[in-house]
C-alpha cells in the first residue's frame, strides 16, 4: 500500500502538468427535465413529516415517563 505522501505527490504531479478538475457550473433553474415546483412539493412533505415525527416522539417518551414510572 503506497504511502500517503506517495498519493498527494503524485496529485501534485497532475497540477504540475497542467491538469485541471473540472468545472460543474450547473443552472438548475433552466436544466432540461428539472420540474422545480414538484421539488418544493416534496421538500415541503419531508418538513412536514419530520416535524409530526419528532412531536410524535416527543409524546410518546413523555407517555412512557408518566406511565411507566
Amino acid at each position: 500500500m503506497p504511502a500517503l505522501h506517495d498519493s498527494a505527490k503524485s496529485l501534485g504531479q497532475g497540477f504540475e502538468k497542467g491538469l485541471r478538475m473540472a468545472s460543474h457550473e450547473t443552472e438548475y433553474s433552466t436544466a432540461d427535465g428539472n420540474d422545480y415546483a414538484e421539488h418544493e412539493r416534496t421538500y415541503e412533505l419531508f418538513l412536514t413529516m419530520t416535524k409530526w415525527g419528532v412531536i410524535s416522539i416527543v409524546i410518546l417518551l413523555a407517555g412512557m415517563a408518566y406511565f411507566l414510572t
